[in-house]
C-alpha cells in the first residue's frame, strides 16, 4: 500500500541524505542495472582514477551493475566523470545540460539522463561525493538501479563534519573499512577522529602496549571504572579501544590510507595529561597518584613524562602523517594532588598545552583539543562532586588557561562540547562565545544534532568549523548500531545541507536511510527479505484480538508490503504483555519478520553504561523462542531500541537492526505513527522447525547503574521501568523459492 509509507517526497524533500542544495527533478529514469563504463580524461590524476574504480566497485557490489573505466568512449550507457575546469568536464557540462556549479571547495554537480549522466567535482574530493550521491541515489529508488533522472549543484556547508572512534578491533576491521565506505563517505563526513590510546603496536616502548592489555583484560572482567584512594572517581578507561589488545603498524597504516582513498581524512586522538591509563600503567612512578592501582593522569611537573609521551605521539605520526594531532585534555580530576602540583593547575595545565604544541609544530602538525577546561561553566572553575555511591571528586581549578593559551597559541583547534551546558544559572557567557572572544577556531564536539538548541543560530559564524558526533564504546557494528548511526547520519544532514527539517520529518528521512544502511554494512549475505532471488512467503494467521492503536489506520486492512515483504493486516494484531502467545511457524524457513512496535515508550541507554553485559543496556520486551524437531532451540531478545520502539511519532527511532516504517496519512507531511520490521534469520534453515513462540520478558526491570561523572547520562540503580507491551501486528515467513 504505497500511501502508507512516509517518503521524502510526501515532506516536499529530495530523496536522498543529506538534503543537496539544489535538486531538480527531470523526466524518465536512467537504468544502471546493465552496466556500461565510466569515462575518465586522458590527463586524469591517481586520485581521479580510485574515485573512478571506487564507484565501478560500489555499482558492481549494490547493483549487480557491470561498469568499466575507461579513458575513451565506449559503445552503450556512459557516466562521465570529471573534475571541473578539464576539457572532458566541460563538454560534458554542455553535453548533459549541467546546473550552473556551486563555488567552494568539495562541490560538485550531475546531471542523470535516460542516456546516460555527468558528475563533476570542483576538487578530487568533491568528485567523490558526486559517486557517492549517484550511488545513494540508485539504491533509495524505488526500483533498485533505475535512478529518476534529475540535476543537482551541491556544496557543504561546514568544511569539518566528522565523527569520533576508537581504533576498531583486528576482528572488527572489515566491518569499519564498510562503515567508511558505506557510511561515512556514503553521507559526505569528511573527517574521523580516530582514539588511539596504546591500540597500536610501539616498537620503542612494548612495554606499554603489555601492560595496557593486562589493564583492558582486569578492568573488562570488572566492568567498571577503577575507584581512587577513599572513592575518589576517576577517567573513564577506554578499554574497548582496539577490543583491549594492539594492532600492528601495518594494519593501522592501511586503514588510514583507506579512508584517504574515500574522502575521509583520519586526525588521531592522542589522549595526554588526561584519561592515560596506557602510558602509567606501565610508568606508574610518572604518575599524579602514583600509589593507587590505577592511575589516570600524570604529573605535568615530573620533567621525565614529556620524553615518553613525546616518543609515543612520534610512532603515531609515522604512521598516521596526520596534519592535525586531537590531544585530548579533558576532565583532568587528578590535577593538583601532589606537592609539587598544588595551587599551580592553571598554570601547568597551560603549559603542558603549549609544550605538546610546540612539539607538534616542530614537525609541521597542528594541535586541537578538547575545551572544558577553558570553559567557565564546564571545568576550568573548581568544585567538587559527591556520588550517591560514595564516591567524588575536587576538579582542579584552570582559571587563567585560556588566556595564556589565546595569547600564546591562537591557532588551537577547540573541540567545544560543553554547548548544551546551562551556563546561565551561574552568570556565565554561552561556552560558544566565550571560546570565541578567546579568538578560537572550534568545532562542536561530542555533538548531538537531535538535542542541539538553535544549530540555524549558533552555527552560522565563520569560527564554527563543523562538528563530531562521538562514540564511547568499541568500533562494531552491534555496539554503533544500537547508540549511534542514526545521530552519524543526522549529524551528516546538518553539516553539510542548509535544508533542516523539524525533528519528526528528520527521524522519518533517517528511517528511509536505515534499511539500506545496514545492508551495506553487515557482513556476508544480505537477509532474506533483501535476496535478489524469488522468496515464498508465508502469512501468519496470528489469531489477533487486540485493538490496535487507531493510528495505525493508513496501513488498511487486507494484503500491504512493508519493508520488501507482504504482510497480512487488520485493525486487531496480539498484545504481548503478560502471557506467551504461540505462531502458528512450522517447518523449513529462512527468516521470519515481525512488523509490531511497542505500546508505549521503554529505555535505551548508550552500551557503555552496561560494558559487561551490553544487552542489559537496552530494555528486553520479549523473546522469541523457536524449537527444533530435533531438540534443539533459538532464543532472540527483543530489545526496545534495537528492535523497536514506541508506535507514537514523538518516541520513535530510527532503528538500525529492524526496519523502520513511519506511517502517514494521505495527503499529510508527518509521520502519524511507526512500525518495525524485524527479521529473525534461521540459524539452522535447514532444519524443520517444531514450535515458535513469543514470550514475555517480565513486569519490571533494573533500568540502569549508576555513573557519577556528571557529563555522561545518569541511570539510578533503584529506578525501575515496567515493561511496555509488544504490539505484534503481522507476521510472515520467508523461504527461498526452489525451483
Amino acid at each position: 500500500m504505497p500511501s502508507a509509507l512516509w517518503t521524502p517526497a510526501k515532506a516536499g524533500l529530495p530523496p536522498i541524505l543529506p538534503f543537496p542544495l539544489r535538486y531538480e527533478s527531470g523526466e524518465g529514469l536512467l537504468d544502471l542495472r546493465s552496466g556500461g563504463s565510466i569515462l575518465i580524461g586522458e590527463t586524469a590524476s591517481a586520485r581521479e582514477e580510485q574515485s573512478a574504480r571506487l564507484l565501478a566497485g560500489a555499482l558492481a557490489d549494490e547493483l549487480g551493475a557491470p561498469f568499466r573505466v575507461s579513458h575513451q568512449p565506449l559503445p552503450g550507457l556512459t557516466l562521465v566523470l570529471a573534475l571541473e575546469g578539464t576539457p572532458l568536464a566541460l563538454q560534458a557540462a554542455r553535453q548533459y545540460s549541467l546546473p550552473d556549479p556551486v563555488p567552494g571547495p568539495e562541490a560538485y554537480r550531475l546531471a542523470l539522463t535516460p542516456q546516460g549522466g555527468a558528475l563533476l567535482g570542483s576538487d578530487e574530493r568533491g568528485l567523490g561525493w558526486a559517486a557517492q550521491t549517484l550511488l545513494e541515489l540508485a539504491t533509495q529508488a524505488p526500483q533498485r538501479g533505475e535512478v529518476p533522472a534529475c540535476r543537482i549543484a551541491d556544496a557543504p556547508y561546514k568544511p569539518l563534519r566528522g565523527v569520533h572512534l576508537y581504533l576498531p578491533s583486528r576482528d572488527h576491521l572489515p566491518f569499519f573499512r564498510r562503515l567508511v565506505t558505506g557510511g561515512l563517505a556514503r553521507y559526505k563526513l569528511n573527517t574521523l577522529f580516530l582514539e588511539v590510546g596504546a591500540g597500536m603496536r610501539l616498537e620503542r616502548h612494548p612495554e606499554i602496549n603489555v601492560a595496557w592489555e593486562r589493564f583492558a583484560r582486569i578492568e573488562q572482567i570488572r566492568g567498571h571504572r577503577p575507584v581512587g584512594p577513599q572513592g575518589r572517581f576517576q577517567d573513564s578507561t577506554h578499554t574497548e579501544l582496539a577490543g583491549g589488545r594492539v594492532l600492528e603498524k601495518e594494519e593501522v597504516r592501511q586503514l588510514v590510507e583507506f579512508c584517504a582513498d574515500c574522502g575521509v581524512e583520519v586526525i588521531p586522538e592522542i589522549q595526554s595529561l588526561s584519561h592515560v591509563y596506557h602510558l602509567l600503567a606501565a610508568h606508574r612512578h610518572l604518575a599524579e597518584l602514583p600509589h593507587i592501582p590505577w592511575p589516570d593522569a600524570y604529573c605535568p611537573s615530573k620533567e621525565e613524562v614529556y620524553p615518553l609521551l613525546f616518543e609515543v605521539m612520534e610512532e603515531y605520526l609515522e604512521v598516521f602523517t596526520p596534519r592535525l594531532v586531537h590531544i585530548g585534555h579533558d576532565e583532568w580530576r587528578a590535577g593538583g594532588l601532589c606537592p609539587r602540583c598544588q595551587g599551580r593547575t592553571a598554570e601547568l595545565f597551560a603549559q603542558d598545552v603549549l609544550r605538546i604544541r610546540r612539539f607538534l609544530r616542530e614537525r609541521g602538525v597542528d594541535t586541537a583539543l578538547w575545551a572544558d577546561h577553558l570553559v567557565a561553566c564546564h571545568n576550568r572553575l573548581p568544585r567538587s562532586i559527591r556520588g550517591k555511591d560514595g564516591t567524588w571528586y575536587d576538579f582542579p581549578s584552570t582559571d587563567g588557561c585560556e588566556e595564556v593559551l589565546a595569547r600564546e597559541a591562537p591557532d588551537l583547534l577547540m573541540l567545544n562540547w560543553s554547548w548544551g551546558l546551562p551556563h546561565q544559572e551561574g552568570g556565565h557567557p554561552q561556552p560558544d562565545e566565550e571560546l570565541r572572544q578567546l579568538g578560537f577556531a572550534q568545532l562542536y564536539g561530542n555533538f548531538r544534532p537531535d538535542t542541539f538548541p538553535d544549530w540555524a543560530g549558533r552555527s552560522t559564524p565563520s569560527d564554527v568549523l563543523g562538528a563530531e558526533m562521538s562514540s564511547w564504546i568499541g568500533a562494531d557494528e552491534e555496539s554503533l548500531g544500537t547508540d549511534v548511526l542514526d545521530q552519524f547520519l543526522w549529524g551528516a544532514n546538518l553539516l553539510w545541507s542548509r535544508t533542516w527539517p523539524e525533528a519528526s520529518p528528520m527521524r522519518a528521512a533517517l528511517a528511509h536511510c536505515m534499511p539500506l544502511l545496514r545492508q551495506r554494512l553487515g557482513p556476508g549475505r544480505p537477509a532474506p527479505s533483501h535476496w535478489p532471488e524469488p522468496c515464498e512467503e508465508q502469512l501468519l494467521d496470528l489469531g489477533a484480538d487486540a485493538l490496535l492503536p487507531a493510528e495505525f489506520v493508513p496501513l488498511g486492512e487486507g494484503l500491504v508490503q512493508l519493508a520488501g515483504v507482504s504482510f497480512q493486516v487488520g485493525r486487531r494484531g496480539v498484545c504481548i504483555e503478560k502471557q506467551s502467545r504461540t505462531l502458528p511457524l512450522q517447518g523449513e524457513v529462512d527468516s521470519l519478520v515481525l512488523l509490531m512496535a511497542a505500546a508505549s515508550p521503554g529505555y535505551c541507554h548508550p552500551r557503555y553504561t552496561h560494558l559487561r553485559e551490553p544487552g542489559k543496556s537496552s530494555q528486553t520486551l520479549a523473546f522469541l523462542t523457536v524449537s527444533y524437531t530435533d531438540g534443539g532451540q533459538s532464543e532472540t531478545p527483543l530489545r526496545y531500541g534495537e528492535h523497536l520502539a514506541a508506535w507514537q511519532p514523538e518516541e520513535a527511532r530510527a532503528t538500525y537492526f529492524a526496519a523502520p516504517l513511519p506511517l502517514v496519512r494521505q495527503g499529510e507531511a508527518e509521520p502519524c505513527a511507526w512500525l518495525y520490521a524485524c527479521e529473525w534469520i534461521n540459524p539452522r534453515p535447514a532444519t524443520p522447525i517444531a514450535t515458535a513462540e513469543l514470550r514475555p520478558a517480565g513486569q519490571s526491570v533494573e533500568q540502569g547503574q549508576v555513573v557519577l561523572d556528571p557529563e555522561e547520562k545518569r541511570h539510578d540503580a533503584s529506578a525501575t521501568q515496567a515493561t511496555p507491551a509488544l504490539l505484534l501486528v503481522a507476521a510472515t515467513a520467508l523461504k527461498l523459492h526452489e525451483g
